[in-house]
């Protein structure tokens, strides 16, 4: 049987049904009424059944087309969904999405997920916002960013946000290449008491990580160190005998490049999470959910396997009462 039924012609066959008339399905398809009879009797051909009837107010459903009106109308409206969604897409090619990331998390992250989103969409504009959570959280409750890429604030900071986790960044001990400790067994808190210390700034939550690690082994936190940007840490690791802790996607380049070394520890580093935090109950525009998707498949390169194999799909989760690092 030949299967080549037009859109048309379930079109013609959908509002014959549901006006009751042939004229009336013309006047709002405005399409003339032999059209219309000719496009019917071609999808009843196509179909070997009998889909209308006339009687004496104009046309009523068959007992095959009672049978076959449901897939008709599904079938149109499953197009005008599709339709509807490209068009969307379509005219937000040319938008504009505005997103915060704090400067310690978009190292790495953040650069993949938009260079693989303007591959696709070169016309739209992105601005990344690199300020502390701190600025970022008032700006996407006054609705100035589409959404933020972070870590977890305190509870207070995210009433009225929805948090998505992506995945847990781990922390990892680093320090220069040949730096004393390098290649011996794992270094102790004892041991690393007396080196200098790096402490991002202005990220006061892994300083206070750092001291939580020295005060658990009753140890005073070191005196010799500095507080400085993410974009001082690698060199100056470079230059000196300091050891720090840091975010693996913030060292993983020089790690990779062979500058900075990462050093076995005696102790547990802890972990924090990173996901997507939005305004909770705000619908976003299509072409920032594009973008959101773009960094839920980069971010995945950043699971560890254990990771990748417990963590639930990415929902929208309550605030953790613990304040992590951002």
């Amino acid at each position: 049987m030949d299967r080549g039924i037009r859109l048309r012609q379930l079109t013609y066959f959908v509002e014959a049904a549901r006006s009751g008339s042939l004229l009336k399905a013309s006047e709002v398809l405005r399409v003339s009424q032999p059209a219309i009879t000719a496009g019917l009797h071609d999808l009843e051909r196509i179909l070997g059944a009998k889909l209308l009837e006339r009687n004496r107010v104009g046309v009523a459903l068959t007992e095959y087309g009672k049978v076959f009106i449901h897939h008709a109308v599904n079938v149109l409206s499953e197009i005008n969904s599709g339709v509807s969604r490209l068009e969307a897409v379509l005219k937000a090619e040319s938008g504009h999405v505005a997103v915060g990331v704090p400067p310690i998390i978009s190292y790495r992250l953040v650069p993949l997920a938009i260079a693989r989103f303007k591959a696709n969409h070169p016309s739209v504009v992105v601005t990344v916002n690199p300020a502390h959570a701190d600025v970022l959280l008032p700006a996407l409750k006054l609705n100035e960013l589409d959404f933020m890429v972070s870590g977890v604030s305190s509870a207070e900071q995210m009433a009225g946000l929805a948090y998505d986790v992506l995945f847990h960044e781990r922390l990892c001990l680093v320090a220069r290449r040949g730096h004393p400790l390098a290649g011996r067994r794992a270094a102790t808190l004892e041991e690393l008491h007396g080196y200098p210390w790096f402490v991002p700034y202005p990220y006061r939550d892994f300083r206070a990580q750092v001291h939580a690690l020295f005060r658990d082994a009753s140890l005073a936190f070191p005196r010799n160190f500095i507080e400085g940007g993410h974009n001082i840490a690698a060199e100056y690791l470079r230059q000196s005998d300091a050891v720090a802790i840091l975010p693996n996607n913030l060292a993983a380049d020089s790690i990779e490049a062979g500058t900075l070394i990462e050093l076995r520890s005696a102790f547990d580093l802890p972990s924090y999470p990173i996901g997507i935090l939005r305004r909770g109950g705000v619908e976003l525009t299509t072409i920032a959910n594009l973008l959101i998707q773009e960094i839920r498949v980069s971010a995945a390169r950043f699971r560890t396997p254990a990771q990748a194999e417990l963590e639930p799909r990415p929902r929208a989760s309550r605030p953790a009462r613990r304040r992590y690092a951002q």
